[in-house]
């Protein structure tokens, strides 16, 4: 059985005038899983808080769960606010985009508008 995955983010939760909260991101990616109907219990939401996208994947331990998860054939879609939530390193960034396609895996974000299910997202990501 495969499960839709939500992936949050935000490197210092304490100060919520920088960046986007985590009540905004939760919220608007339900919303958009909603969409696609795998809000709800259905969707499994794993986040690092406190911690940085500029030390890489080494040391968020949820992204690391959601990489594996890709891997073992466990997500259905892949959901994150932006493309800077999910990293902000181009090449991690370029191997999970890689990883999800070869495993026919949508990754869909809210800000930037991108769903890689369409031709129109693939082209937005690249």
């Amino acid at each position: 059985m495969t499960t839709p995955v939500a992936y949050l983010r935000k490197s210092r939760v304490i100060d919520e005038k920088a960046g986007v909260s985590w009540e905004v991101q939760e919220a608007k990616v339900r919303e958009l899983a909603a969409q696609y109907g795998d809000n709800g219990g259905k969707l499994l939401i794993l986040s690092d808080w406190n911690i940085s996208g500029r030390k890489g994947t080494a040391g968020r331990p949820q992204y690391r769960r959601l990489v594996e998860m890709i891997e073992a054939g466990e997500a259905r879609a892949v959901y994150s606010y932006n493309l800077a939530r999910l990293s902000r390193s181009v090449q991690d960034l370029r191997a999970l985009m890689a990883l999800a396609d070869a495993h026919g895996v949508p990754v869909r974000l809210v800000a930037d508008h991108v769903d890689t299910s369409t031709a129109t997202g693939r082209m937005l990501l690249t």
